[in-house]
């Protein structure tokens, strides 16, 4: 068994499970964006986008140990 890196103990965001949902919806369906396609799209740095995620204004699926994005959540975030 691999081991697991427990996250940062001095990081300022802590991710719950309502913020980031791991595998309830199917990524074959929807067109999903990374971290950087996110931030490039809202026209905002990477950062940013993560501190989205940690407040909960926008939702981030994980895939592995990374973040994806459905795009009709980065355009209704555009919309609001």
């Amino acid at each position: 068994m691999k081991n697991i890196k427990k996250p940062n103990a001095s990081s300022t965001c802590k991710l719950s499970a309502a913020h980031v949902n791991g595998s309830a919806r199917s990524l074959k369906t929807k067109e999903w964006l990374t971290t950087k396609a996110a931030a490039e799209y809202l026209s905002i740095s990477e950062g940013a986008v993560r501190i989205l995620v940690c407040r909960g204004i926008l939702h981030a699926s994980k895939l592995g140990s990374r973040n994806r994005f459905r795009k009709e959540d980065v355009e209704a975030l555009i919309k609001s």
